[in-house]
């Protein structure tokens, strides 16, 4: 260490900041040298601060005796001249090491502070006058919330994180945030009903994301959305919009969208007491119905239930796109199915595509649909996700994967093909046009080496006919639990080696798990 810092923080009697200071000091040879030099510099700063009846206590004899001569050499405190001439003479020059600080020591001191203590530091100096604003988090009571927000706006905040709770219902931000023509950012994570102005322009907002937020009606939950006429980036994350019946967006810039509804499969979610238990009866009503325009959408992304209608226009931009579905009760079934159905309808020109296997569980409750499926002509990626074996002759998936003649990858997390199926060779009758023509790469997750398990690997291996590879990852856990852990995966991998292959050139990777090298291949 070629150096040491120096940092101290004078407070009143009531604990509140007044002042502080961070300096930078010779390298230390022991802890007893660099005790002395801090207080050194903190008797030089309370003085240059004004301050001259100090107490100084501390529990190294060697270190007070120090101290002691410092000060009867260097701080003739009873002198008012002296007084009066060092407070004149230093002003500058504690305004000067205060304006100096670097801006990571600024944001640590006041990280310290509440949020109170932070505004007072804004008399410190004038480049200490708006910093209390970078803090990440502030708390204010109403009275005080509209007055700080008033005030971040009218220095042009650009990026601005909300975080609040316990509020009056509903909860009305001032007009002036949603007019602000310097914010960029805006994350607003509430419990409340919100109420927003007639007008709403944010002419610079590129990214909005709004958690947990109630919106309060059609006409002000429309004009949010529209009046953002460069949003790049939304992210609309168990919110509750069981007082809209229809809302349009259509942010002509709209690059990526993130919608999850999963705020009702929380039990232990403690914020339903503080939102008046508004999600728990989302379900009663038949869903808002959200036109999404995607002109300029790239990415996707859905989780949670479908309580409400999702649906795109003019989606061909589209290239990245996941739906991770929770199912509902049963009487939801074919409700969910035609949902499912219309969002995979707008996705016709993606290129990658992530379903969960309950999206395409739910799809099955209306077979009649899939006649109607778009044909994927650009996707080449698809993953398949689920916590347990996925069936293989689900026939939502086959049509799919023959729906996607380009397909070039494809994984699942596992998949498996029951025992009781009959002739497994007619579940690939036809063959999908992919594993004859583009199909290269297939990858399994959680492989257990089941019966099942084992169906699926020879199918697929047996009818990919331009594979090159199969990348089986094992359920490791599951291995070390049952013990004989490499002789038992050494067994299942020389059965695999067995099975037919329908491309010569394919290869057999078996790790033991997820970031693990290939323990066997052949």
């Amino acid at each position: 260490m070629t150096a040491s810092r120096i940092g101290a923080v004078i407070r009143n009697d009531k604990g509140e900041v007044m002042v502080a200071l961070s300096s930078k000091g010779p390298m230390m040879t022991d802890s007893e040298e660099a005790e002395v030099l801090a207080c050194r510099k903190a008797l030089e700063f309370v003085v240059e601060v004004g301050f001259f009846k100090l107490v100084i206590e501390g529990d190294n004899i060697n270190v007070m005796q120090k101290i002691c001569k410092i000060m009867d050499v260097s701080f003739p405190l009873n002198s008012g001249k002296n007084r009066k001439f060092r407070k004149k003479q230093n002003a500058k020059k504690r305004r000067k090491q205060i304006d100096d600080l670097p801006d990571p020591i600024i944001q640590h001191i006041l990280s310290y502070l509440s949020t109170e203590e932070a505004v007072r530091t804004s008399i410190l100096s004038k480049r200490w006058k708006y910093l209390w604003t970078s803090i990440p988090k502030l708390d204010f009571d109403e009275g005080a919330l509209d007055r700080r927000m008033i005030s971040v706006v009218k220095h042009k905040v650009q990026e601005l994180d909300l975080y609040l709770i316990n509020f009056q219902e509903p909860l009305a931000l001032p007009p002036c945030l949603f007019t602000c023509e310097s914010l960029e950012v805006l994350i607003l994570h509430t419990f409340h009903s919100l109420k927003l102005p007639s007008s709403i322009s944010f002419s610079s907002l590129k990214f909005l994301a709004l958690e947990k937020v109630i919106f309060s009606d059609d006409h002000s939950t429309q004009q949010l959305f529209t009046g953002c006429p460069i949003l790049e980036d939304l992210s609309i994350i168990d919110c509750i919009w069981k007082n809209v019946k229809a809302v349009c967006i259509s942010s002509p810039m709209l690059q990526r969208f993130f919608i999850t509804d999963t705020y009702l499969l929380d039990d232990e979610n403690d914020d339903k007491d503080d939102m008046n238990a508004e999600a728990d009866d989302q379900n009663d009503f038949n869903g808002c119905q959200v036109v999404i325009f995607g002109t300029s959408l790239k990415s996707f992304s859905f989780d949670g239930q479908l309580i409400n209608d999702y649906c795109f226009y003019n989606p061909s931009s589209i290239v990245d796109a996941s739906i991770q579905l929770n199912k509902r009760d049963a009487e939801y079934d074919f409700l969910d199915a035609h949902r499912v159905f219309k969002l995979l309808s707008g996705l016709g020109n993606v290129e990658k595509l992530t379903l969960d296997v309950d999206a395409l569980e739910v799809l099955s409750y209306a077979k009649e649909l899939f006649a109607h499926l778009p044909v994927f002509y650009k996707l080449t990626r698809l993953n398949v996700e689920s916590g347990f074996p996925i069936e293989f002759d689900l026939e939502a998936l086959l049509t799919i994967i023959r729906n996607s003649p380009c397909l070039n990858y494809l994984s699942f997390g596992t998949v498996c093909l029951p025992t009781y199926c009959g002739n497994h060779d007619l579940i690939m009758n036809p063959v999908p046009s992919c594993f004859v023509t583009n199909l290269e790469t297939i990858e399994i997750f959680g492989f257990r080496g089941a019966e099942k398990e084992m169906h699926a690997v020879k199918i697929l291996l047996g009818s990919a006919s331009v594979l090159e590879r199969i990348v089986i990852i094992c359920d490791e856990f599951y291995f070390e639990f049952h013990g004989d852990l490499e002789k038992k995966q050494k067994e299942i991998f020389e059965q695999i080696l067995l099975f037919p292959r329908g491309s010569r050139s394919c290869t057999v990777h078996f790790l033991l798990g997820i970031c693990k090298a290939p323990r066997y291949s052949g």
